[in-house]
């Protein structure tokens, strides 16, 4: 329907486009001038009407969201596959956030994963057709970035927000270490002040 009307508006657009170069020919009498006038303002006006309810595509951010779950095919193997690696990322984020070695290497992992999606899009643009029913794979990797890189940027972001967690809670158990081996420096020398005298 919005395809007919493009094409529609098209046609109108070139026919107006002709009569007002038909109309600024030398040759033309006033009154084939007046009435190519009158015929291209009929034109613009039925141009507008049709071209009035004419919507290009979604608008806002949910007829974006609802646009994309209904043009993905959620039943694809691979499609559940790489939802279920990014459950199974958050799984180890959350059972393992509290090992830091852990957490960075998962950190590394996920970065590099994110950094390699441009090539894993125009890998998947090249063979779509050996394991998906349509071509997800365009230019600008928006299905790529929306469906792999998105979530384990989410994941990134809380994994610096646990990082910096992890952080907080080191400085506070370095300083109480540093006060205890104050206090027992001051102790000593206690001690030995005792003894002295």
């Amino acid at each position: 329907m919005m395809r007919r009307r493009a094409v529609l508006g098209a046609l109108l657009g070139a026919l107006l486009g002709a009569l007002g170069a038909r109309a600024g020919v030398p040759n033309a009498t006033s009154g084939e001038v007046d009435d190519m006038e009158s015929l291209g303002s009929i034109i613009d006006g039925i141009k507008s009407e049709v071209l009035k309810g004419a919507k290009v595509g979604p608008e806002t951010f949910l007829e974006n969201v609802a646009a994309f779950r209904a043009a993905v095919d959620w039943s694809e193997r691979w499609i559940q596959g790489v939802l279920a690696w990014h459950a199974s990322l958050w799984v180890v984020f959350l059972a393992f956030r509290k090992v830091y070695e852990v957490q960075v290497g998962l950190f590394f992992g996920v970065t590099i994963a994110v950094g390699l999606a441009e090539r894993l899009n125009a890998l998947g643009a090249a063979h779509w057709e050996k394991f998906a029913t349509q071509n997800y794979f365009d230019d600008h990797g928006i299905f790529a970035g929306a469906l792999f890189c998105a979530p384990m940027l989410a994941l990134s972001l809380c994994m610096l927000l646990n990082f910096l967690h992890l952080a907080a809670h080191m400085l506070v158990d370095v300083k109480r270490r540093e006060f205890k081996d104050h206090l027992t420096a001051k102790e000593k020398e206690k001690e030995k002040e005792g003894k002295a005298d």
